[in-house]
């Protein structure tokens, strides 16, 4: 590692022992011994000797040579011509302190500062150097600076520490450290380098555990390659680091498994306060294979302006066992996605606006080791493709995804969107609190593999928001779900879309979206079934809810109104609904084809056309239905194709005031038209055009075409009020008694 030199102080004990052992001696003999006065310490170079550098003879291809271990010092700048290295290290364990000077090199010099010795290194080697400068205008003035090769050159040395000097416009690297078993570097200025700012490597060969990389408070800028390049250690820890305008990336850390190492399943690495700014390639970029399992922690960190990512994880290996913490994460105005990451992640307060691509995504081949993400304060603004995209191919055991408090606005494509591939896993997935607006594809996408036989899925969404969005507002594919208390709002296709499996939607309110405001499609599937319950569907382009080829859905104290479409429109479905209210929509309250209806204390009227019109149906059931002020048909069952229906059952129902008819059943095979009230319809209060049917207790008036009508014999009628005296044949004739 690079660390500054030791000052040693006294410790507080050591003073302590002093004072009392002071008090002791005031006891004794105060006078002075015989003889002229003298010094009474060592000096400074007996206690710690130092050897100036300048002293020292060169080589061909050294203006200096250090050949023996110990503490050095320069007493002034150093210049090496062509051909020369400035100062070469060929001994162990030197520490070397730049004094506040510098070495220069001229065109055609080699290396800076090269410590070579040969290997494998030791961990008790150490060398250590510090500028020990003064810093004016806010940089270091003691350093390395001009050399064609690298500034500080370090091969085959177990522990460098370096702390305090700028290295400046170097041909090679700034400072290269090769096979080093231990490296801690700050308070470092590196700028203007052909090659990468920093680099080291570590010996991955050495049978250690604790192969560690240090940098703290490190600026590298303006570099031809990258500004931090870390390979081969197990432990990374980088925190106070600006890293801005180099050619590559701004910090790149590699991780691979350790030789020997007793547990190799785990590679640290810790950031703290580092900046990636402006670089050719990714502003922060991670590289490990399966055998390092890292776990990346990340916190107070920023990458903007990068022509790559501005995080990016890259598998060396299928990425088996990544684990990540992300908090206070900035990526933004990136040109290759914002943050890319995989594994196990936890993630809080991250935002990822403006980049090109993605602004956050995930991306898995292989399970993560817990098998859990979960992110909470996301913010993706302004990325010209998804705002959050989340993809996996394979997990094993239960699986839980959830992301909560997230603002997905105004990206190029989906809002935020979650796409697991497996279908063999148990998972469960949580989207809570989350605006996902103006984005130009769906507002939510769940795209997930239907789960096998056997396994458990459901995806729940709580209080989120769809607004505006050039899609669905929310797109469900493939997975159970269960959504509460949500919202979509103006969205261009449907405000809520559930395709393929069982589904909940529960409180939630869809308004003024350009198709439906709910569409759910069992097709292809297992016929999933399903409840709507309390929800509002409004102003939508389409119908206000569409189901079809679903199982058993349960409509119950909904309210669909002023859509373009049917309030509720409903295909090869089984309904129950309780207290629905299907008002002033542009076509039917309900409008049902090949499906079974059970319908309890409705409202369906004021609709452009019926209140409730049913084609090809099964068994129709009406209790306390209101079907009243309709642009045709109150009730209008019967079968376009000839086709025979179910029964039908109309009881204790209101079906006045409707333009066309107030009933109109036609080829069922039976049923009850029992205490229902028809009044003020432009045809016919009640007509039966089929047998088989029970019509009592009705009250009937003021309808231009009739009261109550019995067209065909085989019926069961009467008392009605209104009605006219039965036929033999049990058929009304009847006009206004």
């Amino acid at each position: 590692m690079i660390i500054a030199s030791t000052f040693r102080a006294r410790s507080a004990p050591a003073v302590l022992a002093g004072i009392a052992l002071a008090s002791v001696a005031a006891a004794g003999n105060l006078a002075p011994p015989p003889g002229p006065v003298g010094p009474t310490m060592k000096p400074l170079d007996a206690i710690e000797p130092r050897v100036c550098v300048n002293e020292l003879p060169g080589a061909p291809d050294a203006v200096h040579v250090i050949s023996a271990p110990g503490n050095y010092y320069l007493t002034a700048d150093i210049v090496a011509g062509a051909g020369l290295n400035g100062i070469v290290v060929s001994a162990e364990d030197v520490t070397l302190d730049l004094n506040g000077f510098s070495l220069r090199g001229l065109p055609g010099s080699l290396d800076g500062i090269l410590v070579d010795r040969p290997g494998p290194p030791a961990s008790e080697d150490v060398f250590a150097i510090t500028g020990r400068g003064t810093v004016a205008t806010g940089k270091i003035e003691t350093g390395v600076l001009g050399f064609d090769g690298n500034g500080v050159h370090v091969v085959n040395t177990g522990t460098v520490n370096a702390f305090g000097l700028s290295v400046r416009a170097c041909g090679g690297d700034g400072i290269r450290i090769i096979e080093a078993l231990s490296v801690d570097l700050g308070s470092l200025d590196v700028t203007g380098c052909g090659g990468d700012g920093i680099y080291a490597k570590g010996d991955k060969n050495q049978p250690l555990e604790d192969f560690s990389l240090k940098f703290c408070k490190i600026r590298a800028t303006y570099s031809g390659a990258r500004g931090l390049n870390g390979e081969d250690f197990r432990e990374y820890d980088i925190s106070e680091v600006f890293s801005a305008n180099n050619g590559g990336d701004g910090v790149r850390i590699v991780g691979t498994l350790l030789t020997g190492a007793s547990s190799p399943d785990q590679v640290n690495a810790n950031f703290v306060d580092v900046r990636g700014i402006a670089n050719g390639g990714d502003g922060l970029r991670f590289e490990f294979d399966d055998t390092a399992a890292p776990l990346l922690d990340i916190r107070r960190t920023t990458s903007r302006g990068n022509a790559g990512a501005g995080l990016n994880t890259v598998p060396l290996a299928p990425d088996l066992g990544w684990q990540g913490r992300l908090l206070d994460l900035e990526c933004s105005e990136n040109g290759n996605g914002g943050a890319i990451v995989r594994g196990d992640l936890q993630a809080h307060n991250v935002t990822c606006s403006g980049n090109t691509g993605d602004g956050l995504a995930y991306q898995s081949d292989i399970s993560p080791r817990k098998r859990k993400i979960s992110v909470e304060a996301l913010i993706c603004v302004d990325n010209t493709g998804n705002g959050a995209a989340f993809s996996w191919t394979q997990t094993s055991g239960p699986f839980k995804f959830s992301v909560k408090n997230g603002e997905l606005l105004s990206n190029g494509q989906a809002g935020l969107v979650l796409n697991n591939l497996n279908s063999a896993d148990d998972a469960s997935f949580s989207i809570e609190a989350c605006e996902s607006s103006l984005n130009l594809g769906p507002g939510f996408l769940i795209d997930n593999a239907p789960p096998a036989l056997g396994a458990k899925r459901n995806t729940k969404k709580r209080a989120c928001r769809a607004h505006a969005n050039g899609g669905d507002g929310f797109l469900v594919l493939g997975t159970p779900v269960d959504i509460s208390g949500c919202s979509a709002s103006d969205n261009n296709g449907n405000g809520f879309g559930v395709v393929g499996q069982p589904f909940v939607l529960d409180g939630s309110t869809s308004q003024r979206n350009g198709g439906h405001g709910i569409l759910l499609d069992g097709s292809g599937s297992f016929d999933p079934n399903g409840g709507v319950i309390g929800f509002r569907s409004d102003g939508n382009g389409g119908d206000g809810l569409h189901v079809i080829d679903c199982g058993v859905v349960s409509v119950d104290g909904s309210h669909f109104t002023q859509n373009a479409g049917s309030g509720v429109f409903t295909e090869s479905v089984i309904v129950t609904s309780d207290g629905l209210y299907s008002v002033a929509n542009g076509s039917h309250g309900v409008e049902a084809i090949a499906s079974t209806w059970k319908c309890d204390d409705a409202v369906l009227s004021a609709n452009a056309m019926d209140g409730f019109r049913g084609r090809e149906t099964g068994r129709l059931w009406f209790v306390g239905v209101t079907m009243g002020e309709n642009g045709f048909d109150g009730l209008n069952a019967r079968s376009d194709l000839g086709q025979v229906i179910g029964a039908v059952t109309v009881q204790d129902c209101d079906l006045s005031g409707n333009v066309g008819n107030g009933l109109f059943i036609d080829d069922s095979v039976g049923g009850q038209v029992t205490g229902n009230s028809a009044f003020g319809n432009g045809l016919l209060g009640l007509q039966v055009n089929s047998t088989g049917h029970v019509l009592t207790g009705n009250v009937a008036g003021n309808n231009p075409g009739g009261n109550v009508f019995a067209f065909m014999p085989g019926n069961s009628v009467g008392p009605n009020a209104g009605a006219a005296t039965i036929g033999a044949d049990n058929n009304f004739a009847n006009q206004n008694p």
